[in-house]
């Protein structure tokens, strides 16, 4: 999981997250839904981007030559 921001990278949520996380493995090339979901818990404002996404998510851009109809 890579995280970049532009300006202030000071997550919007005071709780952070543990910076090792172990998540069950996912069908090949598909990034794990929780990603999203500390991304969502930790800037809950902004615009947030997928790379390589194979599947629309609502409130993300997301970028990608297998994006499904999801």
């Amino acid at each position: 999981l890579l995280i970049a921001t532009k300006g202030s990278c000071t997550p919007d949520n005071v709780e952070l997250i543990d910076s090792v996380q172990s998540i069950e493995r996912t069908r090949h090339s598909e990034k794990p839904e929780e990603f999203r979901k500390i991304i969502e818990t930790l800037y809950k404002y902004g615009n947030k981007i997928e790379l390589f996404a194979r599947k629309k998510t609502e409130g993300w851009d997301v970028y990608g030559n297998e994006i499904t109809e999801e």
